[in-house]
């Protein structure tokens, strides 16, 4: 018979919270938007695996320190800057894009105007069940050659 495993005071805590509405609410929230930077590093890294480059190589190309690149594709909890994902996604022959959520509650600020984001429905965001940012090749350049220093093909 298996033997069930003690809760630690951290889980306990947690599992507590979460039997509250608002905070279970904000909790999804973020689990969401880490998911959705998570798919995006992994997407870069598969290309950069497909392309046969380096980190370093990488790194070069995008104009980011290397140790950037390293700590981006290696961390286990990243948070990279837009900038730094725009560069790396320029020198792999992609480009990030936003893009409307399939399923979105507009709600509005305290201002009446509506927007858009990863803020909760209480700060006037919306909520979204698909992510809104999407990686492609740009539909503009000369492939997979072109990279974000000058657009010079490497």
């Amino acid at each position: 018979m298996p033997v069930a495993r003690a809760r630690t005071g951290a889980e306990r805590y947690f599992a507590e919270r979460l039997t509250d509405a608002d905070y279970r609410r904000h909790y999804h929230e973020a689990r969401a938007r880490i998911a959705q930077v998570d798919a995006v590093i992994r997407a870069l890294d598969e290309r950069r695996t497909a392309l046969s480059f380096t980190k370093a190589e990488l790194a070069r190309r995008a104009g980011v320190k290397p140790e950037a690149v390293r700590r981006l594709f290696s961390a286990e909890t990243p948070n990279p800057t837009l900038n730094t994902l725009v560069a790396l996604a320029q020198a792999l022959g992609l480009e990030l894009r936003p893009q409307e959520a399939a399923v979105a509650k507009p709600v509005r600020n305290g201002s009446g105007t509506r927007r858009q984001g990863g803020t909760s429905a209480k700060r006037g965001g919306y909520e979204a069940s698909k992510p809104i940012s999407q990686i492609s090749q740009p539909e503009n350049t000369g492939g997979i050659g072109t990279g974000a220093a000058g657009g010079k093909k490497k």
